[in-house]
C-alpha cells in the first residue's frame, strides 16, 4: 500500500480474516467507484469466489466475503486456476460490479453485484 509517501505490506489474509486461498488461484483487483472501495479477488481453496474489500482510506480496515454464500441465483465452483476478471460496469443502470470466473463445469461465469440487489450468480 502506498500512503504518505511510503510503500508497506499488508497481509491481506490475516487483516481481513479471509479463507485460504486456493492453489493456483489468480488476483483481480480494483477500485469500485461505485461502492467507493479497494476490492481483490480470488480462489479459496475451497473453490468459492472470495473478495477483499476495504473503503477507500489512507489506514484502511479490511473485510472478507465469501461471494458464493450471499449470491442469489445458482452457483457453480470455480476451477482453482481459474483466470479472474473485474469491471465496473456504469452503462448499465443500475451501475454495477461484474466477477467473470470459469467454472469446473469448464463455461464461464459471472457474479454482478448492484446496491439495490446485492451479489447475483448468472449461469451460462
Amino acid at each position: 500500500m502506498f500512503s504518505n509517501g511510503a510503500w508497506s505490506q499488508i497481509d491481506l489474509t490475516v487483516a481481513s480474516a479471509a479463507p485460504t486461498v486456493g492453489v493456483g488461484s489468480s488476483l483481480a483487483a480494483h477500485m469500485n467507484t461505485i461502492a467507493t472501495s479497494e476490492e481483490v479477488y480470488f480462489v479459496a481453496a475451497n473453490q468459492s469466489v472470495q473478495e477483499v474489500w476495504s473503503s477507500a482510506k489512507a489506514a484502511p480496515t479490511w473485510y472478507s466475503s465469501n461471494l458464493f454464500g450471499i449470491a442469489s441465483g445458482t452457483i457453480v465452483d470455480a476451477d482453482p486456476g481459474s483466470p479472474l476478471t473485474v469491471a465496473v460496469d456504469q452503462v448499465v443502470s443500475p451501475n454495477r460490479d461484474e466477477i467473470d470466473y470459469i467454472g469446473t463445469d469448464a463455461a464461464v461465469h459471472q457474479l454482478w453485484w448492484t446496491g439495490s440487489t446485492g451479489w447475483t450468480s448468472v449461469t451460462p
